[in-house]
This record gives C-alpha cells, structure tokens and sequence, in this order.
C-alpha cells in the first residue's frame, strides 16, 4: 500500500491550489446567474449544488495550501455567508443535516431550506419568461435572501480572507 503524502499536491493535478478553487467557484456564480437568467431552472440548480461544494471547500485547500492559516481560517466559517453554503454545501451531499455533528455544534446550522420561486416582475401571465426564476434560501431565523447574493457575499469573504493573508497562488 502507498504511504501517504504530506505534500500539497493534489490529486487532480490542474487544481492548482485555493486560488485556482477560487477561479472555480466565480465560474459557477457566474453559471448560476447566466442559467436563471435564461430560465434554465436545472442547470441553475447545479451550479448552486456546484458552487456550495466548491466554496465551502475552500476553507480546506486554505488549511492544506497554508496550515499556519489554520486558526484564522475559523472566522471564514463563521462568516454568515459561508455558513449558509456550509449548510447547502452538506444537504445536496448527504440529504439532510445531522445537527449532532461535532460541527454543527460549534457552528449551529444558518439554513433551513432552499427555495425556488416564480419572480412576479418578470412572469407573464401563468408563463415563466427568461429572468423569472429566484433561489430563495430560508434561514433558520425566517430570512429569505437570493442565493446568488449569498453566493456573491461568499465569494467577497474568500477574496478579502485571501487578500488579508497574501494567498496569491
């Protein structure tokens, strides 16, 4: 059997490290919001799925990439933003939350559910039109915020924890 490595090179070889992960996620924002825009309802939904996993990972390659960032990195994940897509991120892979993780207690869960709904300024009559769909994710306090705007608050702390700690490549 093959010891295991210490190193920082990853098993996909053309992910390069956080930064490149960062490049990742700012794509699929940018899917997430071309498909809505389109009406693509399907394609909206994996890049949310897409996008949760991906920035929420992030935290990971930080603390691979960079282990002396390891303490500092536990204020990405209390970042409002980034527990919400922690919470989206861990349903679309497991299902379901299971609040009696270890994680869960540190960081109690901050999303309840994740909406998808019909805009009422851009519908027509009984007809969804290019523009129409919203992803609303509910919180656990009954906010509704977009989740491209969480998505673009998630992808700001990243750049400024990025920014605030030279991660540069």
């Amino acid at each position: 059997m093959k010891e295991k490595s210490n190193s920082t090179e990853p098993l996909i070889k053309t992910f390069s490290g956080p930064v490149y992960l960062l490049n990742k996620v700012r794509r699929e924002h940018s899917a997430l919001v071309e498909a809505l825009n389109e009406g693509n309802l399907e394609i909206a939904m994996d890049a949310v799925f897409n996008f949760s996993v991906s920035a929420y990972h992030i935290i990971d390659w930080v603390n691979k990439y960079r282990p002396d960032l390891k303490e500092k990195t536990s204020s990405l994940r209390r970042r409002p933003s980034m527990k919400l897509v922690r919470d989206i991120c861990n349903a679309s892979k497991h299902v379901e939350l299971d609040e009696n993780k270890d994680a869960y207690k540190k960081y109690p869960q901050s999303a309840a559910s994740v909406e998808v709904s019909l805009t009422a300024k851009d519908c027509l009559p009984g007809l969804p039109v290019a523009g129409a769909w919203a992803l609303k994710v509910v919180t656990v306090n009954d906010e509704r915020k977009r989740f491209e705007d969480i998505a673009q608050s998630a992808i700001t702390d990243v750049e400024q924890f990025f920014e605030e700690n030279d991660i540069s490549e």
